[in-house]
């Protein structure tokens, strides 16, 4: 094949590995995603990059990935071609690093969306193993030393096309294949990402040696949640034109473990958005395709306007105990036409065998004279021991475990309200003692929680986004539920609803968007009356906006508002204001960088407006706060954390805003390929003057950033957490 040489294109990453279970990004489908870029992606100048700062203790790591040799040509990635004439093809690709660490990067090659087999005939590659260039795989392994390049040359036969047909060749790459977790409490994060949508294709002048058949699977289908849509000028019925994905047990959108049970796993693949199309998909365990019943791979058809959704088991066995898993969903045939940027692999999960051994697990006599430990030793919380008052013993006790705390709200007196994964409970923040406790009736995590305190009790939100359903629970103060109610049917909002909805404290009011996302009803509970409907667009006449999140404040006298322009979705630009509900006016308004358009806090004299976690190159640290009583806004600034974990992504305010509370991270060092501790710094300010009231560190390994509430009284701060093996803490600390 005619050789030739290109400029090279790049892709330059910075990945911060975090040593906690971490929720997943964000998703909106339609909006640009944020995941990692493809391989053909230009790489980012030293310029642009000066001002990132990277978090103590993580791994900074860039490569540039470039097609050498072996295309008949290749103007632009989406334009590389190949000619299939007989014979195994070879190409060859210049791999070179660009942070301060040596790397290892994986590679795959894709044709209509199938894995193919290849050999690494050739190889510049010093150090490290070197697999025999006569062995097939499917995703090789290149190490790569730091400020250094190599070459490699992979020879592969097509094992499916036919002569006469043009196809789609893809290209996947990934950071560090081989890293595998070696404990439950740890996985993946954004290790082996990967973005294979930038499509060449491959013309067969030929037929290939083999011919691969997938049969097309039975799906379910549910109309695309309207909330999901953006009506434009450009996109009048709102489609959502850019395919989305999602690969789960069905306990959640995105997860990061998965339990094999005798063998078994229960999995789904969710797809909607886009042009009308075949996706192939194939499910990777440690890099290489299973059989799902008896087919290594199987088509799914996706439909206008519809999540389309297939349900199967994963059925493998002999598998050690700590494994990845992963699915690729390519589009076949002309699918890469219709839908650009369309390629999908999901992030990689890790898939715990119940049934295989973990070293972890030997016991402490099992070897005489050893210093064996158990396991859970090695991953122990430590917490700042100044006015620490530790409230956890009826929760260990009872074996009180959740890989989340959903909601931690003061209940007046003395007790909390701990709402997790599976249970509702109330504890006395005095002792610890669990007063009640509840199974949840309701499945979490196929649900968007909030939590309201209302008078004499307190009031949850649920809403299933795929169905378009919101609910509204409210509960005694006793944990006894004593009214439920669709807030759509009571407001009487046809056609869709936005599932954006508020209850105020007085727990008499609730107010919801219309349809128009710019119109607010203001109705009684009770009665079902509808008070008032506010239509606040006249405010923003230059752009489409679109209301986000509401919050009542003020003895139900005002409602806080925060959302973006649906035309410019993706630049991260938010407006926000305050409407008075009893004069039905907008009293204020402003637009800020990335603030969290998904929550909005509220004190007795304030509401708060913090920044959007995850979006990091928009955020400048500073949160917005706005004093009803004083009516004016201003702009508050945290200047603790790094770039990508600011504080001011968690900042809370105390309920009568006395005091603002904000967490730093510090994530530990990778030593040996394995994670060690996070650590958060709880700091306390005095919102008058933003000294720093109290410090608070947290050690270990934890779900998720843990949930911060106030006692009664605001002399002391509550802090809920959940540990590596999901066993919930509630810590008291007492306030200076």
């Amino acid at each position: 094949m005619k050789k030739i040489y290109l400029y090279l294109v790049s892709m330059a990453i910075i990945f911060t590995f975090v040593a906690c279970s971490a929720k997943p990004t964000e998703v909106n489908p339609g909006i640009s995603s944020t995941t990692l870029p493809h391989p053909f992606t230009s790489v980012t100048s030293s310029n642009e990059t000066a001002g990132v700062v990277i978090p103590e203790g993580s791994k900074r790591f860039g490569w540039k990935f470039a097609p050498l040799a072996g295309f008949e040509s290749c103007n632009q990635p989406s334009e590389c071609l190949i000619n299939y004439e007989g014979r195994p093809i070879e190409l060859s690709y210049e791999i070179e690093t660009l942070g301060n660490n040596d790397i290892e990067i994986g590679f795959a090659i894709f044709i209509d969306g199938m894995i193919q087999p290849h050999q690494v005939i050739r190889s510049t590659q010093v150090g490290g193993e070197l697999i025999p260039f006569d062995l097939n795989q499917y995703v090789s392994a290149h190490k790569v030393r730091m400020n250094e390049k190599i070459e490699i040359t992979i020879r592969f036969s097509p094992i499916t096309g036919k002569k006469g047909q043009t196809l789609s060749f893809t290209q996947m790459v990934m950071p560090y294949p081989s890293f595998l977790p070696d404990s439950p409490d740890q996985h993946f994060g954004n290790i082996q990402d990967a973005h294979p949508n930038d499509f060449g294709t491959i013309r067969f002048l030929e037929d290939a040696p083999s011919q691969l058949t997938s049969p097309v699977v039975q799906v379910e289908s549910q109309p695309i949640s309207e909330s999901m849509k953006i009506v434009s000028e450009s996109n009048p019925s709102g489609r959502v034109q850019r395919p989305f994905y999602y690969f789960n047990d069905s306990s959640a959108d995105y997860i990061n473990r998965l339990m094999l049970k005798d063998g078994k796993a229960n999995l789904r693949i969710q797809m909607g958005g886009g042009v009308e199309a075949e996706y192939r998909v194939i499910i990777f365990i440690n890099h290489k395709p299973v059989m799902i019943e008896g087919n290594e791979s199987f088509i799914i058809k996706s439909a206008y306007d519809q999540i389309v959704t297939y349900n199967f088991i994963l059925d493998t066995h002999e598998l050690p105990r700590f494994n990845s898993l992963y699915a690729t969903i390519l589009p076949t045939g002309d699918g890469f036409l219709l839908n650009p940027e369309s390629g999908f692999k999901s992030k990689s999960i890790l898939l715990i065998n119940e049934d295989a051994p973990w070293l972890g697990e030997a016991s402490q006599t099992s070897t005489p004279g050893n210093n064996t430990m158990d396991p859970g030793m090695l991953f122990d919380s430590s917490f700042s021991q100044d006015g620490l008052q530790d409230l956890s013993s009826e929760l260990i006790s009872n074996n009180i475990s959740s890989g989340d705390i959903l909601c931690l709200t003061n209940m007046g007196g003395s007790n909390i309200f701990l709402a997790l994964d599976e249970k509702l409970l109330l504890i006395d923040t005095s002792s610890g003692k669990i007063h009640k406790e509840s199974p949840s009736k309701f499945d979490f995590s196929q649900r968007s929680v909030e939590c309201f305190r209302v008078v004499d009790g307190i009031a949850i939100l649920t809403t299933d986004a795929l169905n378009n359903t919101t609910l509204a629970h409210f509960f005694d103060s006793d944990l006894q539920e004593i009214k439920t109610f669709d807030p759509a049917s009571l407001l009487g909002i046809e056609d869709f609803f936005s599932n954006t909805c508020v209850i105020s404290a007085s727990g008499k009011l609730i107010a919801c968007l219309d349809n128009s996302f710019t119109s607010i009803v203001v109705a009684d509970i009770d009665s079902g009356t509808r008070l008032k409907t506010i239509d606040i667009s006249d405010e923003f006449k230059d752009i489409r906006f679109r209301i986000q999140k509401l919050a009542f404040g003020g003895d139900d006298k005002f409602l806080a508002f925060v959302g973006i322009d649906a035309d410019q979705s993706s630049s991260f630009k938010t407006s926000y204001g305050i409407i008075d509900l009893d004069q039905i006016r907008v009293l204020f308004t402003n637009s800020k960088n990335n603030l969290n358009e998904y929550l909005i806090q509220d004190s007795s004299s304030h509401f708060l407006f913090i920044e959007r976690r995850g979006v990091f190159n928009y955020s400048d640290g500073n949160v917005a706060l706005y004093d009803w009583m004083r009516q004016e806004g201003r702009l508050i600034p945290f200047a603790h954390g790094h770039v990508d974990q600011r504080e001011s992504f968690t900042v809370t305010i105390s309920p009568t805003g006395q005091y603002l509370t904000g967490f730093e991270t510090h994530y530990g060092d990778i030593v040996d390929e394995r994670f060690t501790h996070t650590k958060y710094v709880l700091r306390i300010y005095d919102m008058r003057t933003l000294a720093i009231a109290k410090e608070i560190a947290l050690e270990g390994y934890f779900a998720w950033v843990p949930k911060v509430s106030f006692t009664a009284n605001e002399d002391a701060v509550l802090i809920a957490l959940s540990e590596w093996n999901k066993q919930v803490r509630l810590l008291k600390y007492s306030i200076p």
